[in-house]
């Protein structure tokens, strides 16, 4: 959940930010061992880099743009299982992945939605 958060802010940054401004945008308490929790997620996230002491994502790639549709849906609705079509719904035709693409998109997203065989996706975390 916190990793979630964590990506979420970066995307309004896209300057990046330290590991203590990023730590006071999603609420945690800035001690030494937050920050290096905070900064151990971010090492083990292939999406975000560390540059000149700021965290920035990396360029979005095509898997990063569907997976941020995805978690845009599931915080916007609040829903648990949604259908893929509608959490889809807001990225141009040509980002459409195939049913076999979003099972291996959703198989990269470290654990946080299960592709369903009916096209819906259900969120664990």
């Amino acid at each position: 959940m916190i990793r979630d958060k964590l990506l979420s802010t970066l995307r309004g940054y896209p300057q990046g930010l330290p590991s203590t401004a990023l730590a006071e945008q999603v609420d945690v308490i800035c001690r030494a061992e937050s920050v290096a929790a905070i900064e151990a997620i971010l090492l083990l996230s292939p999406e975000v880099r560390r540059d000149g002491g700021r965290w920035k994502l990396s360029a979005e790639s095509r898997t990063m743009r569907i997976l941020s549709a995805i978690d845009a849906y599931a915080d916007a609705s609040g829903r648990r299982i949604f259908r893929a079509a509608s959490a889809l719904a807001n990225l141009p035709p040509s980002e459409h992945p195939t049913e076999a693409e979003l099972a291996t998109v959703i198989a990269s997203s470290g654990g946080r939605y299960e592709f369903m065989p009916n096209g819906m996706i259900k969120r664990i975390q």
